[in-house]
């Protein structure tokens, strides 16, 4: 029994009628969401437009494909290809887990199992295919299903603890602090000169990690800065006796990295303009 048909072109142009669609229909060409308001297609990066054939923003991974129109679908070879979903993979700021599904999208941390996801890249983020990156870590991943359209591929995948930080080491990225708690502390002595007039000080500084609350992945060669959230257990004593100045506090603090454009981007002038304002105060 044919319940509905909906008639295409190879770029997806349906046949232009109005018509009151059933729940189950909103899910036509490649299998993405069509609004029924707008009648789009959601592919989770951008909105795609059936009746003009092209995409209604820009392509994020344009810049690999300068000789492309950034709005045109697949290439405008729909024919033989198909255009991912684009936003793929999520770490755990928590843990340091890393989990990958083709299905998913930008937001939809929050259906995977436990507490602290979030979106980490798009796919191809680490300058290969996801099925390549996974195929070579395989001895590392866990809970790996294949693709269930008939077509080659892994459909999710899931690398835990050491094995995610080594299979994130092979990418190219080590997982580092995001937001921490770290002891300071400085030892200032002041040594008068030889006719007492004058003095000098030396001073001594140090500094540990007391308990990191949650973590990203950086590129192996980023470098870092921070922002001082808060601070506690502030001391400072002043000895006249000895001459001598000691400062020790907790302070919590939140990192910044250096990463490719391919993910979290970020040490900006606004980091720089935090840790101008926490000296002043």
């Amino acid at each position: 029994m044919i319940i509905t048909t909906h008639p295409y072109c190879p770029s997806a142009v349906s046949s232009l009628f109005t018509a009151h669609r059933s729940q189950a229909e909103i899910f036509v060409f490649s299998a993405k969401e069509r609004d029924t308001e707008t009648g789009l297609s959601y592919f989770g990066s951008r909105y795609y437009s059936s009746d003009l054939s092209i995409w209604l923003s820009v392509d994020p991974m344009s810049d690999k494909y300068p000789s492309l129109s950034p709005y045109v679908y697949c290439a405008d070879n729909p024919v033989k290809l198909v255009d991912p979903n684009g936003e793929e993979w999520y770490e755990n700021e928590l843990t340091g887990d890393v989990y990958y599904n083709r299905d998913y999208r930008k937001g939809d941390e929050r259906k995977i199992d436990g507490e602290g996801w979030k979106w980490m890249g798009k796919n191809n983020m680490f300058d290969k295919s996801d099925d390549d990156a996974i195929n070579t870590n395989l001895d590392k991943a866990i809970n790996v299903s294949c693709r269930q359209d008939g077509i080659d591929g892994i459909a999710n995948a899931t690398f835990k603890g050491e094995n995610a930080e080594a299979f994130m080491n092979n990418m190219g990225y080590k997982k580092r602090p995001l937001v921490q708690d770290v002891e300071v502390k400085s030892v200032t002595q002041s040594f008068p000169d030889a006719m007492g007039s004058h003095s000098f000080s030396h001073t001594e500084t140090s500094e540990h990690a007391v308990k990191t609350l949650s973590w990203i992945y950086a590129k192996n060669t980023s470098s870092s800065r921070y922002s001082v959230l808060s601070r506690k257990n502030v001391k400072d004593n002043i000895n006249i006796f000895s001459a001598t100045h000691t400062y020790s506090a907790t302070e919590r603090r939140k990192y910044y990295y250096s990463m490719s454009s391919k993910g979290q981007t970020v040490i900006s002038v606004f980091v720089e303009a935090l840790n101008t304002a926490s000296k002043m105060f």
